[in-house]
């Protein structure tokens, strides 16, 4: 049991520390207003639960798209943050100069 545990905390301290390094990466890019495509809750069979987020954005007439994905160690805030985020809603991103087919959501 004490395994287990510990292999779904250190999922979610990857995931975070991941999360934490695309946003540092991505702080002088331009932000851009994308939409929500949709999103979804992924309960772990193993390890954390994970919310998420299908995103679309245009840059120059070219439509991209992206996946946010956020770890929770509790089912129910990760259900919780999915609810701010419905199909259509305005979804602000960072685009990479140069390659916008890569892009990082802004802290939400």
């Amino acid at each position: 049991m004490a395994g287990l545990v510990l292999d779904i905390l250190l999922e979610f301290l990857f995931r975070s520390m991941a999360r934490i390094l695309n946003i540092l990466r991505s702080h002088t890019w331009p932000v851009i207003t994308g939409s929500i495509a949709g999103s979804c809750f992924m309960p772990a069979h193993y390890g954390c639960d994970v919310a998420v987020i299908r995103y679309q954005h245009s840059v120059a007439g070219e439509r991209y798209e992206g996946v946010y994905k956020e770890p929770f160690l509790f089912k129910n805030y990760g259900e919780a943050y999915l609810r701010r985020f419905p199909t259509g809603v305005d979804y602000p991103v960072r685009v990479k100069p140069g390659d916008p087919s890569i892009s990082v959501p802004v802290r939400t």
